[in-house]
């Protein structure tokens, strides 16, 4: 009776978490839209927009909709379940860098929220990370408590490759486009070196590794306080059998 009520509770928790994931990825795709129509419609009328490129603008929302599909390229493709909040923080990520950030220059009119952004995802980018390679390693062994060593370092390489390749696409961008991802145009200096955007992708990097060794340090508190805790958040749908028949064991 009690294996066929957990089962019947997981079932049920396991609807309810697609249709959260559901409504969080419809209100990203609804935020880009509106964006988007707002700038072809109506951005003239707007004084801080009507500042700057509307095609860079509207290439943002664009970028904003494809990224809004990774949540589902993990799903469908990569068969990986992603929790509730990690979609949520991925959602939230994007649209507060690229919509808000970017876009409406949040980055200029409210103090630290790019230093801010890029320190969550220094952190965030950690756990995904670190998530990975334990899954990678098989979720539900009873060795996996000896990779966490391994996962953790895995984890910080893969934040700050994150973050490099984020610094790259930028300059590939604006490269191309002439567009002003690197921030290179805000504000004009005869210093090359200054107005080369150099400045921008250096601390960007250096915050993110600052959220990367908060991460770290958070990790190391958290499992010397709870040493029997994988920390896991990411696991393969083939993996969930075994993983939920090891709880009901338990």
């Amino acid at each position: 009776m009690n294996t066929s009520t957990n089962l019947n509770t997981n079932i049920i928790k396991r609807i309810h978490g697609s249709f959260s994931v559901f409504a969080v990825y419809m209100a990203a795709l609804l935020t880009y839209v509106g964006t988007l129509v707002y700038l072809v419609l109506w951005s003239e009328g707007n004084a801080v927009l009507a500042d700057y490129n509307l095609n860079f603008n509207i290439f943002l929302c664009v970028l904003g909709l494809l990224f809004a599909h990774i949540g589902l390229f993990a799903r469908f493709v990569l068969r990986w379940r992603l929790p509730l909040y990690v979609h949520i923080f991925i959602h939230g990520m994007l649209v507060a860098h690229l919509v808000l950030g970017s876009i409406f220059r949040f980055y200029d009119s409210i103090f630290l929220w790019d230093s801010v952004m890029h320190f969550l995802a220094g952190s965030f980018f950690l756990m995904v990370g670190y998530s990975i390679a334990l899954m990678l390693l098989n979720a539900h062994s009873n060795r996996i408590l000896e990779g966490r060593r391994f996962a953790l370092h895995f984890g910080i390489y893969f934040s700050m490759f994150i973050a490099v390749a984020w610094e790259v696409f930028e300059f590939l961008i604006d490269f191309a486009f002439g567009f002003n991802m690197m921030r290179w145009q805000d504000e004009p200096s005869t210093d090359t070196f200054m107005g080369s955007g150099l400045i921008d992708t250096m601390v960007d990097i250096i915050l993110h590794f600052g959220g990367v060794v908060l991460g770290v340090l958070i990790g190391w508190l958290w499992f010397r306080k709870y040493p029997s805790d994988t920390g896991i958040l990411i696991v393969r749908y083939r993996d969930l059998p075994a993983i939920e028949a090891a709880r009901l064991e338990e």
